[in-house]
Formats: C-alpha cells, sequence, structure tokens
C-alpha cells in the first residue's frame, strides 16, 4: 500500500471517518517544488604589498619574545605588531602563517588577542563612499557581549586588538575604551620579521 494512502487511512480513523470511503477517494499529490537559491559570487582575495618603508620606521620592540614565539611568527611575510609589555607577550601563543600572525594571551581574567592579515577580499560594494579606513591612531572600536575589538590598518595589513574579559560588564578593561587603546598605542614592530613588500 502506497505510504501516503496507509497515512491518510491512519488520519480518517482517528478522526472517527470511515475507511473504505477514505479509500476509495482520490489521493491528491503535492508536486514538488524546487527552491530557487542564489548563491552569492564569490568574491576574489588578493594579498596586499606592505609598505615596507613606513613598516620598517615604525618603532621596533623592546620587550623580548621567546624563541619559539620568534620562530612561529617568523613564518609571517608582514609587519607584526605585538603590545611593548613583557606581561603581554611571555605567557601569550603565538600562530602564524605567510599572510597573517596572531598572539594570544590569557591572564588576569582578560583575554588579549592581536592579528595581522594582509589577504584582503575585494568587494565592488565596499567600503562605501567616503569611507576612512581606521587608522593605528584612530581604530575602529566595537564591542559585543564579551569582547572589545580595536582596528586598524596599516603598513597595507588589516590588524585587530581584541580584549575578552571574564567578567564583561564589570570589568572597566571591557566596559571602557582606555584599555584596548592602550594595547593598540603599544603595539611595536617584531624587528626579526621581514615584511615581504608586495610579494
Amino acid at each position: 500500500m502506497n505510504h501516503r494512502i496507509r497515512w491518510t487511512l491512519t488520519v480518517a480513523l482517528c478522526l472517527g471517518l470511515s475507511p473504505a470511503a477514505v479509500a476509495e477517494s482520490p489521493v491528491e499529490t503535492v508536486p514538488s517544488v524546487h527552491e530557487i537559491v542564489t548563491v552569492p559570487q564569490v568574491l576574489p582575495v588578493v594579498r596586499k604589498a606592505i609598505d615596507l618603508p613606513r613598516a620598517l620606521a615604525h618603532p621596533p620592540l623592546r620587550a623580548h619574545v621567546s624563541a619559539t614565539q620568534a620562530d612561529t611568527l617568523g613564518k609571517a611575510i608582514l609587519p607584526v605588531l605585538l603590545p611593548d609589555a613583557v606581561e603581554w607577550l611571555q605567557p601569550g601563543v603565538a600562530t602564524a602563517e605567510r599572510d597573517w600572525y596572531a598572539l594570544s594571551v590569557n591572564r588576569d581574567g582578560v583575554m588579549l588577542y592581536v592579528q595581522g592579515d594582509r589577504l584582503a577580499t575585494l568587494d565592488p560594494d565596499m567600503p562605501p563612499a567616503g569611507f576612512t579606513p581606521p587608522a593605528w591612531d584612530r581604530p575602529l572600536v566595537t564591542r559585543n557581549e564579551a569582547t572589545v575589538d580595536a582596528t586598524f590598518l596599516a603598513f597595507g595589513v588589516s590588524y585587530v586588538v581584541a580584549v575578552e574579559c571574564a567578567r564583561p560588564f564589570e570589568d572597566p578593561r571591557c566596559t571602557e575604551d582606555a584599555f584596548v587603546l592602550a594595547q593598540v598605542a603599544s603595539l611595536r614592530r617584531l624587528p626579526q620579521v621581514q615584511s615581504g613588500g608586495g610579494r
């Protein structure tokens, strides 16, 4: 027996209808409906050229990174900016590939995350007309429930400094902008890592 007829008879019995009458009545079939889905176009991703003279003019890092961190960050072919304070470097976990790097540090109820990325998606609709990219001295600060992000562009690289607090609604390091802006201002160039220029 067709599964649709069996289902219809079951419903008829539950409703107190005559199964014979239901079985003799034609069963309507619902035509298949194919939903038309618009697949977004894949936008090209480019490796941005590095402004090497400006990058090398940025003050070098005075605090020391560990040998492991230096080896990892050495994979990145871009200016690596890090907080210039030992307490935010030595416990940090570094990750890197050719076009990006990241350092994350968890201490004193705060997770500090620094990332640089030289890959960019070419979207003809972005940025909007009149948009001024956020600069190192004028970062764009945004926040969600637990994280404060400061984003800026420098030397052809997009950087973000993120602060995540264990008590995001109580800790002034997340409720106010001063802490994340201080971390951005402290960023210095890791001298061991050389930029690849336009490579």
